[in-house]
């Protein structure tokens, strides 16, 4: 009898660490956000009809990354670019040149930074291009 208790207080042990060890406690996060390899924590920047504007992130997740996307707000959301992610950290990079047929000084372009990690929490990080 002895025997039958310390089984059943076993696995029902072993459930409670497989249970807690698979909880997705947090969104993904976007840290060290880079313009142009300049780290920045503003939200919009100047930009000029015919610039290419680098972007740079690390996504961060506390179980496993699963994708990313950026999105031109500004366009009808529309989609730019979006790949998989894997692992705890990854470093996105991407580049969009201010296309002088599409934009002129004074226009607004709207991007959104978006990871998701591998349970579907997502995180969201926008940048608006100030177009001079």
């Amino acid at each position: 009898m002895k025997k039958i208790k310390g089984l059943i207080l076993f696995f029902a042990l072993l459930g409670l660490i497989f249970t807690s060890c698979s909880k997705d406690d947090q969104a993904p996060v976007i840290v060290n956000f880079k313009v142009n390899n300049t780290v920045t924590s503003g939200a919009a920047g100047d930009h000029a009809v015919g610039e290419t504007v680098d972007f740079e992130f690390e996504a961060t997740d506390d179980t496993e990354l699963g994708a990313y996307q950026v999105k031109n707000e500004s366009a009808g959301s529309t989609l730019l670019v979006s790949g998989a992610l894997s692992g705890q950290a990854a470093t996105v990079t991407f580049s969009l040149t201010i296309d002088g047929n599409d934009y002129s000084a004074g226009d607004d372009i709207l991007l959104s930074f978006i990871v998701e990690d591998d349970r579907g929490s997502s995180s969201v990080r926008s940048y608006n291009i100030d177009v001079q």
